[in-house]
């Protein structure tokens, strides 16, 4: 500390520096920036309430007034980060009302083409194309998240249900009941 040894100043930095800075800034700003805005409000709710006199003493009553202007920006720049998101409940409703509308629009299309005149069954094809293939890239997307299946430990092979038994594989038998 910059200072003579025990000056009222210099104790004063030393019991800053000690209650703020015991483990180096680093412990505060290595932590997520949510914790990093906690420790700033204490911090400055401590400078106001306890720490007072040492502010004024050490003449750091602008730069404590800069750390809370700064620390009212990091707040609002973090505020503005977080989006509420979308709840399940809003998906699940709109997904309902997707297909709600969906199925009045289908039964619109059936109703007024009927498929038994050819130029009908063309247009109704044509309307219905961009839904088919929404329905497939659906399909395939649902297809490539599917659940893994089962591996035989001796050959790494995959075991697909129903499938006829490999060359050297026994079928299984069905076990033998008591009549």
């Amino acid at each position: 500390m910059v200072g003579d040894e025990g000056a009222p100043e210099v104790e004063m930095a030393r019991e800053l520096h000690r209650t703020f800075f015991g483990q180096g800034v680093a412990a505060i700003t290595q932590q997520a920036f949510e914790v990093q805005e906690g420790q700033i409000d204490a911090m400055l709710v401590r400078l106001d309430e306890r720490f007072s006199q040492h502010v004024d003493a050490l003449g750091l009553g602008r730069a404590v007034e800069r750390l809370r202007r700064l620390t009212g920006e990091f707040k609002a720049e973090l505020d503005r980060d977080r989006d509420p998101g979308v709840s399940f409940d809003q998906v699940r409703a709109a997904r309902h009302q997707l297909h709600e509308v969906t199925c009045s629009v289908l039964i619109g299309i059936l109703y007024h083409l009927d498929a038994g005149d050819a130029s009908s069954a063309a247009l109704r094809a044509r309307i219905l194309e961009p839904l088919l293939d929404q329905q497939e890239r659906v399909a395939q997307a649902y297809s490539r998240h599917r659940s893994p299946t089962d591996v035989n430990p001796e050959t790494g092979e995959e075991i697909v249900e129903g499938a006829e038994p490999g060359a050297g594989e026994v079928e299984p038998q069905p076990e033998p009941t008591m009549a």
